[in-house]
């Protein structure tokens, strides 16, 4: 539950990401930064494991420095969305921004009170095999400007999207949840023949699911 009239944040990890030539950025509402050391603390005690940087499962590390989005709704008169819906859009437009595995890891929302800080929410998504370092999803100082463009072009236009860039869109989406290439291969030809196959496409794909 998250408490009203106080100041709400939200933190999730970004999986498989790095920041370069800058500690943080600020890209409308979201800031993208590394977890601080209390935010450390709760993943830790929700994550059952003793220190980050250890091995949390047969295959899998979670790395010692994680970045993370931050989105600060200052203070709330009513409850909150669900947990992470607001970080998955960004996410979104980061994927369609350039190529690279970025996903969303652990979510945290914490209010504060004064000077004290308490878990309202929180969810934990396993972290799944660490991929090969040339597809992690490296953001560039200079690319900053352009994502911000990019991600306010989105807000302007995604609730005016013909149904086919919609039906393109959640497919695009849904081959970063696939774990093998072929799968997601297929997920991204159903999601290019969508864009261009217009509302027949769709209908028939509607269908089928």
């Amino acid at each position: 539950m998250t408490y009203l009239n106080t100041e709400v944040i939200e933190v999730a990890i970004l999986e498989n990401f790095e920041l370069k030539d800058a500690e943080e950025t600020l890209i409308d509402k979201y800031r993208i930064r590394k977890l601080n050391e209390w935010e450390k603390e709760q993943l830790m005690k929700l994550g059952r494991f003793e220190k980050l940087g250890i091995m949390v499962g047969p295959h899998l590390i979670l790395p010692l420095n994680m970045w993370c989005i931050e989105v600060n709704y200052g203070v709330q008169k009513k409850r909150l969305h669900d947990l992470g819906s607001d970080i998955d859009e960004f996410i979104k437009v980061m994927r369609l921004f350039k190529g690279g595995s970025v996903s969303r890891g652990a979510v945290l929302r914490y209010s504060k009170i004064g000077n004290i800080f308490s878990v309202n929410l929180a969810t934990w998504k396993n972290i799944q095999i660490s991929v090969p370092r040339s597809i992690y999803y490296v953001l560039n100082q200079n690319e900053i400007d352009s994502l911000s463009q990019l991600w306010e072009l989105y807000n302007r236009v995604k609730d005016k999207l013909p149904d086919q860039l919609k039906l393109s869109l959640r497919w695009f989406e849904k081959s970063y949840e696939e774990l093998e290439v072929e799968d997601k291969i297929l997920d991204l030809d159903i999601a290019f023949d969508a864009m261009f196959s217009g509302y027949k496409y769709f209908n028939y794909v509607s269908n089928l699911r």
